[in-house]
């Protein structure tokens, strides 16, 4: 811990701490990666750039397994059920065509499975897994908390709308999360339940100084990818 934490602070002078963050996806300025190395909670940005680093380390041996890296997909999901319901038309036909497309993908076995975050009041980060091998949905709050009967319904609706043959619902299932003891870290945890299950364990549930771990590790993948894209950029 004492190294990551004297790696983080040798990290200040070689960073400007103006302009934007290059080499993620997300548009963020440099300035915010100070949270990482904090005990504030995480915006959806920061979600973003963990979900992002995650994503990149379970690509190469886990392929089928996405992470979907905004915190929006299930307000994506609510607002094409809405839809479908105020024309009384077809779904897909009021579906997004991009949301159509990942339905397609999970449904035919071009992906197995697809993990994503939600923002619960703004305040509560929980995790949730689309599990199409098991026919399961997987939600994880580090809380303990049951998922809400409106998201439940919204995943199930969709899980249905791409699996017509199937028989009866996806089943509903707790997906393995570390218990949170503070108020800061639901971020941190659900983001590496999302991780654990979509690895097949390869990356384990984090513990104990885990947690501070990977806040720093998190602001180290950044700091450096961003130096080597200035660094790239400037020869």
């Amino acid at each position: 811990m004492r190294e990551l934490y004297a790696r983080a602070l040798g990290m200040f002078p070689s960073l400007p701490w103006t302009g934007r963050i290059l080499g993620v996806f997300a548009t963020d300025t440099l300035d915010t990666l100070a949270l990482f190395l904090s005990d504030d909670w995480l915006s959806d940005n920061h979600m973003h750039y963990i979900l992002e680093n995650y994503s990149r380390e379970i690509f190469d041996s886990n392929p089928r397994s996405t992470i979907h890296l905004e915190g929006s997909f299930i307000k994506l999901l609510e607002k094409a059920q809405a839809a479908q319901r105020a024309h009384s038309g077809s779904v897909v036909e009021t579906e997004d065509r991009w949301l159509r497309n990942l339905g397609e993908e999970l449904s035919s076995g071009i992906s197995d499975c697809l993990g994503f975050v939600i923002n619960l009041d703004n305040t509560h980060w929980v995790a949730c897994v689309l599990d199409f091998r098991a026919a399961e949905i997987l939600y994880g709050d580090s809380f303990q908390q049951p998922i809400r009967r409106a998201h439940r319904d919204v995943l199930l609706w969709w899980t249905k709308l791409h699996c017509p043959e199937l028989e009866g619902e996806f089943a509903v299932k707790p997906l393995p999360i570390t218990f949170q003891t503070d108020s800061f870290s639901c971020g941190v945890l659900a983001s590496n339940a999302l991780a654990s299950f979509c690895s097949g364990g390869r990356i384990p549930l984090l513990s104990g100084d885990g947690l501070t771990s990977m806040r720093l590790n998190t602001f180290l993948e950044l700091a450096t990818r961003h130096n080597d894209m200035v660094s790239s950029t400037s020869h």
